[in-house]
């Protein structure tokens, strides 16, 4: 998976858990929030750790989770240009 992908299914992922949480909310039973909480936590832990794993320089590994802002043009940390693998 390339990074730029990694990073779009982050983003995915955080609003499909959090929707999922947010569904929950819905109904009044106490277990049926529990697990669509647990759900949507899941969800959206799970998207966290896959970027953390694969949104990374393609040349240096570097993570570019530490990156403020949108995709870097150039790697922070060997200078590299970022290109999409197609």
């Amino acid at each position: 998976m390339n990074f730029r992908k990694s990073r779009n299914l982050m983003w995915i992922g955080f609003a499909v858990g959090i929707l999922i949480m947010a569904l929950g909310l819905g109904y009044e039973n106490e277990k049926i929030i529990g697990g669509f909480m647990v759900v949507g936590a899941i969800v959206f832990f799970a998207a966290l750790i896959q970027a953390f794993i694969f949104y990374t320089c393609p040349h240096c590994r570097y993570s570019l989770m530490n990156v403020r802002g949108s995709v870097p043009e150039h790697c922070p940390k060997c200078g590299k240009e970022l290109k999409e693998d197609r």
